[in-house]
């Protein structure tokens, strides 16, 4: 079984939501900090012996070459693997890509990543495949 969690903004946290969020799962984040949101989110994971963290694509109402590279400093930081995932409209898959162990070479790990997806077709492929 696996303890699914997620981010909200601390802001949305207040009754009755709190306490209907926190069933669910939500894990309040203070993006407002001094040591930001990547910071706030290594914090969080070393409090927990179990985290699985996902993030979804930005940039998917139009086409955007330059990712932001905030998952790939949460990973090294905290320590932890990137795991890929996917979903192909075109062929109907869902699946795992390739997991990433972030060692430092941002622009080498995210090239392997986008090599991987480019050959994954999203829902709107005219706004562009990576």
């Amino acid at each position: 079984v696996i303890n699914m969690k997620f981010f909200v903004k601390k802001e949305v946290f207040f009754f009755p939501f709190g306490v209907i969020l926190k069933f669910f799962g939500a894990v309040p984040l203070d993006r407002s900090r001094a040591k930001g949101t990547v910071g706030e989110i290594v914090s969080i994971f070393k409090e927990h012996d179990s985290f699985f963290l996902g993030i979804t694509p930005e940039g998917t109402r139009s086409y955007n070459p330059d990712w932001k590279k905030g998952f790939y400093y949460i990973a090294m930081e905290a320590n932890i693997p990137i795991l890929t995932a996917f979903v192909d409209y075109q062929d109907k898959e869902v699946g795992l890509g390739p997991v990433i162990i972030p060692k430092g070479d941002i622009d080498g790990d995210i090239e392997t990543m986008k090599s991987f997806f480019r050959t994954k077709k999203g829902k709107l492929p005219d706004q562009g495949v990576i």
